[in-house]
Formats: structure tokens, sequence, C-alpha cells
């Protein structure tokens, strides 16, 4: 079995002053990044694939957490950062 990089992804709902929003978690480097929803995508799994494929991730798979509402997301990239800061 290959090891692989996880994201988790996880939806944060909507406040009185900010819309629907998208953490994405970076299990290995310990990095999270929060992210608007785009209007555009069906879920929270296709913005956060249209965010780390944005960033040069190319990702290998996804599992859903049904009962806790996650998205799993793999790659075997574990270089690039989420976030532009180191």
């Amino acid at each position: 079995m290959k090891n692989k990089r996880v994201f988790t992804v996880r939806f944060l709902s909507p406040t009185d002053t900010r819309p629907g929003r998208a953490t994405i978690k970076d299990e290995r480097h310990y990095k999270r990044i929060t992210i608007p929803m785009n209007c555009t995508d069906d879920d929270i799994k296709d913005t956060a694939v249209r965010y780390l494929e944005s960033r040069g991730i190319k990702l290998t798979g996804f599992a859903y957490i049904e009962h806790d509402n996650r998205v799993l997301l793999f790659t075997n990239d574990f270089v690039t950062q989420i976030r532009g800061d180191k």
C-alpha cells in the first residue's frame, strides 16, 4: 500500500457577516486555510478540489465521512503547500 498525503475538508456555516466557507486542513504539515464557497460548485469537495488544483496539487482520490460531514482528499504530492506562506 502506498502512503498518501491527506487533506480534511469541512463546511463552515454562513453567519450574519460571512457567507458559507470551506476549511481545508493539511494533516501532514499542520496548516489550515479557509476559503469562500464557490456558488458554481455542487459541494465543499468541488470547492476544495478547485482550490488545491489551482495551487498545483494533483489529487488522487477522496472519501466522504458522512457521520461527521467531512471530506478527505488524497494526493501523492508531499511538498506543495496549501498557503503561500511558509
